[in-house]
């Protein structure tokens, strides 16, 4: 059984296990403050509320006046892994929209100026990024510039001689 408590706090010695890890207490707050862990508003908040009239240790009042200020920022997670039926798709996408763009450029520059479709207002690069969102992304509402971005990002939209090159 824990002892009284000093000025200090209780001495880490007399602590239970149960005071440790019960997730209502100061020292499961301190415990993931020393271990550089940030807790969430809503985890101090109920610390605080099962605590009512008990005085706040240091660290803690520290901890949440830097929440208070906006100054804590959680820990960004790892990245998330790109599966392999997103790195397939994005390359059938990238092959795709190597072909309409010749297909859709080729046909501008042999296109009548007497006639005019709805398409001839967008340019071939848009025609053929539309093109590949509506085969491959349609479901994921991604919109041409997008697309673009996320196969710029992975520099599928060279050519693979213009990526040999670069090497």
């Amino acid at each position: 059984m824990a002892g009284p408590p000093s000025d200090a706090g209780p001495d880490k010695s007399s602590r239970s296990i149960y005071e440790l890890y019960d997730r209502s207490g100061f020292p499961w707050l301190l415990r993931r403050l020393e271990r550089d862990e940030r807790p969430r508003g809503d985890e101090v908040a109920g610390v605080l509320e099962a605590n009512e009239g008990t005085p706040i240790p240091p660290p803690v009042l520290e901890y949440i006046c830097r929440l208070l200020r906006g100054e804590v920022r959680q820990k960004r997670g790892p990245k998330r892994k790109e599966s392999a039926e997103d790195t397939v798709r994005a390359t059938l996408a990238a092959v795709t929209y190597r072909e309409k763009l010749r297909e859709f450029t080729e046909e501008a520059a042999n296109a009548q100026t007497g006639t005019k479709s709805k398409d001839d207002d967008l340019s071939a690069r848009e025609r053929a990024l539309q093109y590949v969102c509506d085969q491959f992304y349609r479901k994921r509402n991604i919109s041409p510039g997008r697309l673009h971005n996320l196969l710029s990002e992975r520099g599928l939209l060279q050519s693979p001689r213009q990526r040999d090159h670069e090497d």
